[in-house]
């Protein structure tokens, strides 16, 4: 039993780690009914991408192409068959990158458009590649799920859906951890604004109760000093009176004496 397994390696991390295009693809006339598409030396960061693809089809059927099966990416040729004389052809080849469990991403270049002509030149044979890659797959938009069961195309699609389907995952796990951040932010701004407000009604309460305790003290210092004023004041009242009496009485020794002398 044959097993077929296509080589899968690790996706590239970091922003604008992606295979990208520097051109279209060339495409060279083998004969009027074959033509050779080369890319090589047309992609940068060819370690990221996994497989390329290469898709066909006349510009005036688009919805009616041909799809190669998955190349590995040592793979910068392909080979398409059953062209049609005078008949203009898109070519275009795409980088598939599996990003796990963050989907597949489809790299695509731009198209090169090419009608093969008897009045062309063929290509030399030792410019050709050999063996032949395997044939491809024939698609055309509309048909049965039946049929396209065996298709890459279709399988390209649901894979780009799926990988739609992630991203959009993805996006809404990043803003719902967005707003759930800024709720606990919110609630713990408002814990700290309440614990600083009943700080400053504490320091406030301090202020006053310091406040009244002065007020106190002054009044005691002030009622001490009325105090001390009045019994100053009593003091010189007596002093005063008893200098008075002392006066009175050496006035009455005084007349005794000159009384006694008469």
């Amino acid at each position: 039993m044959a097993v077929s397994v296509h080589n899968i390696r690790g996706y590239c991390l970091g922003i604008g780690a992606n295979p990208k295009w520097t051109g279209p693809p060339s495409v060279h006339q083998i004969n009027v009914s074959t033509v050779l598409v080369s890319w090589e030396g047309l992609i940068t960061r060819k370690d990221c991408a996994d497989q390329f693809l290469v898709k066909s089809g006349l510009v005036a059927a688009p919805s009616v192409f041909e799809m190669s099966q998955m190349l590995s990416t040592d793979t910068f040729t392909y080979i398409f068959t059953e062209r049609s004389p005078e008949n203009e052809y898109f070519y275009q080849v795409i980088a598939r990158e599996d990003k796990g469990f963050r989907g597949i991403e489809y790299n695509r270049s731009p198209e090169t458009l090419f009608t093969t002509s008897r009045k062309k030149g063929n290509l030399k044979p030792e410019l050709i590649p050999d063996p032949d890659p395997p044939a491809p797959v024939k698609v055309r938009i509309g048909d049965s799920e039946d049929d396209k069961t065996s298709m890459t195309e279709p399988l390209l699609k649901r894979e780009e859906e799926q990988s739609g389907f992630i991203q959009d995952y993805l996006v809404w796990v990043v803003v719902g951890s967005l707003v759930v951040l800024l709720i606990l932010v919110g609630i713990i701004y408002n814990i700290r604004k309440k614990s600083k407000g009943k700080s400053i009604d504490l320091e406030l309460d301090s202020h006053s109760s310091d406040d009244e305790e002065d007020e106190h003290y002054y009044a005691e210092h002030d009622e001490n000093d009325d105090l001390n004023e009045e019994e100053e004041d009593d003091y010189k009242s007596e002093q005063s009176e008893h200098s008075a009496s002392q006066k009175s009485d050496q006035n009455e020794e005084e007349l005794k004496s000159l009384k006694s002398q008469k």
